[in-house]
């Protein structure tokens, strides 16, 4: 489309960036420590970030927290929940009334009798049921929701526990890109002027790779740091390949366009890496050489 990035010249300078705000980098560097090293709850986990990033903020003049600034900082956060409590005593109240009731647990044992035992119908059906919360609620809204009547039934099901919890989510959150509703694309829309349908689907093209990453958390778990480092490192290997491929099938374009069977192509290779099978992701590989050897060629024809 003939976009480009910045001029070299109006970039900002690295160095001075990072001199500027080196010090912000402490704290969020020991909220990944706590959460992720320590295990620490996330509750714990934000009191101790803040208390350092008080801390820091005094290692320079002009970040250092006045009497003034800290009133602020309490005002501004205090208008920042605002919107989320009354959400939150919402589905606090759902959720208990799920719990007492039990009505979570007798869904679970339904969705399993529905589905047969069969993982793939639990998991379409339950991809769908967070889809449409999703397209009337917010993203924590539908998770918390979901993980109350469905993750049971995932897990159930053999499904990894953090798996199950990222599937429900990420399909809660694709509803805000996807038509008909698209509520971000609708904001989006009204930013630039444009018609929200055709925002809504182009975002659709552009993150097509986001309708695969939960499926992906699923059967490649290694994603989400589950297994061995050799799986670790090897789902991540495939799972990216097959975002891209996904990605350039849907904008038709790798080094040039993309002809009608490069397409057709580049979507399958990207499905077949997906499944974690010697033989699947074997094909594929292969498919994805012969794509990238071709578009190589034109390239260099087209240069000539």
């Amino acid at each position: 489309m003939g976009l480009t990035g910045l001029p070299r010249e109006k970039l900002p300078s690295l160095a001075k960036t990072l001199s500027g705000g080196w010090q912000y980098l402490v704290p969020f560097a020991l909220l990944l420590f706590l959460l992720g090293g320590l295990r620490y709850s996330a509750q714990t986990s934000i009191i101790y970030t803040l208390g350092v990033l008080v801390m820091v903020s005094f290692f320079k003049k002009e970040s250092r927290l006045t009497p003034k600034k800290l009133l602020v900082a309490f005002e501004e956060s205090a208008r920042g929940v605002m919107p989320i409590i009354p959400l939150c005593t919402v589905i606090g109240i759902l959720v208990g009334a799920i719990q007492m009731t039990g009505v979570g647990m007798r869904f679970t044992s339904e969705l399993l009798n529905l589905s047969g035992g069969n993982l793939m119908a639990i998991l379409l059906m339950a991809g769908l049921a967070a889809f449409v919360l999703g397209m009337g609620m917010t993203a924590v809204g539908v998770y918390i929701l979901t993980v109350v009547l469905l993750a049971p039934a995932l897990i159930r099901a053999n499904v990894e526990p953090i798996a199950a919890h990222m599937f429900l989510f990420y399909f809660g959150c694709l509803a805000f890109i996807t038509p008909p509703v698209a509520v971000e694309a609708f904001i989006a829309a009204g930013i630039s002027g444009g018609s929200p349908f055709k925002t809504g689907f182009r975002a659709m093209r552009l993150g097509f790779a986001a309708y695969l990453v939960p499926w992906a958390f699923i059967f490649n778990p290694g994603i989400l740091m589950v297994g061995s480092w050799v799986n670790i490192l090897t789902c991540f290997f495939f799972v990216t390949l097959g975002a891209i491929c996904a990605g350039c099938a849907f904008e038709g374009f790798l080094f040039v366009r993309f002809q009608a069977w490069e397409r057709l192509l580049s979507t399958v290779s990207g499905l077949l890496v997906f499944v974690p099978h010697f033989l699947t992701r074997g094909t594929g590989l292969g498919v994805i050489a012969l794509i990238v050897m071709n578009q190589w060629i034109r390239r260099r024809r087209l240069k000539k």
